[in-house]
């Protein structure tokens, strides 16, 4: 991609930070539409991390988060976005552009979800001291697994669907011509 300029990154960031932070707190307050305000708020970093503005990236994730933290009233509608959501974006976009086996890409992608995920679990159970059992449906672990690992692939490609839109449709009328 074309070289941005200072005010164009800056913008962009900004930007990024308070769509992130108006999608957390709708996932926070909305009774229906819960997932797709999680999704559209890992999908705002794809616009910085298609023009390779990682470290912008970085930092409009940690922004957004400190930010949700401060404004989004139910601090737990957060943690999905802060243990998962808001930088698997940029490492999603980093693995793609570095290993060109798009098998191995894709199964970096999924271990990444898996541990993360089992991170945040892990801190939940260990350090927080909540009862994730009490949080979960009643299904078999097995089946727990299968949905979560269904939802990875989706999240997986329905980002690369969303980051296909952004180049190829919005970005023009975001960015402008770069010459």
């Amino acid at each position: 991609m074309d070289k941005l300029s200072p005010s164009k990154r800056i913008t962009l960031s900004a930007m990024t930070v308070a769509l992130n932070v108006l999608a957390l707190y709708g996932a926070s307050n909305l009774p229906a539409g819960r997932i797709a305000c999680f999704f559209m708020s890992a999908v705002f970093i794809c616009v910085l991390t298609s023009e390779g503005l990682y470290i912008n990236a970085l930092l409009t994730f940690a922004a957004s988060s400190l930010a949700a933290l401060l404004i989004v009233p139910n601090k737990t509608a957060i943690v999905p976005y802060i243990a998962l959501l808001g930088h698997f974006m940029i490492f999603k976009q980093f693995v793609s552009l570095k290993i060109e086996d798009k098998v191995i890409s894709f199964a970096l992608r999924i271990i990444y979800c898996n541990v993360f995920t089992a991170a945040a679990v892990a801190v939940a159970i260990y350090i927080l001291k909540l009862d994730i059992e009490a949080l979960l449906p009643k299904l078999p672990l097995y089946l727990l697994v299968l949905i979560g690992e269904t939802g990875f692939i989706a999240l997986d490609f329905l980002s690369s669907l969303a980051q296909n839109i952004y180049i190829g449709r919005i970005r023009r009328s975001l960015i402008g011509n770069q010459k």
